[in-house]
């Protein structure tokens, strides 16, 4: 299994940001989150698919760092 940080490009009060995700691949990764949390026809998912996301493969990485730091204050 892999870690993924999901970061996501735009977002506005109340939705989602970003996600850390176990999963065997990116693809997986994506239909974990649409199957708990909707996908792009569902205005209640609370995730902004169309403003695009990044994907990052954070297993095992020797170097220390912060893997997420969120804040998205109004």
């Amino acid at each position: 299994m892999r870690i993924y940080l999901i970061d996501f490009n735009e977002c506005g009060y109340d939705e989602y940001d970003g996600f850390v995700v176990r999963a065997e691949n990116e693809d997986e990764a994506i239909r974990i989150i649409k199957k708990k949390h909707g996908d792009e026809n569902k205005k209640w998912g609370l995730i902004d698919w169309k403003g695009g996301y990044k994907i990052i493969d954070i297993t095992d990485k020797t170097e220390r760092a912060i893997i997420l730091g969120s804040f998205n204050a109004g």
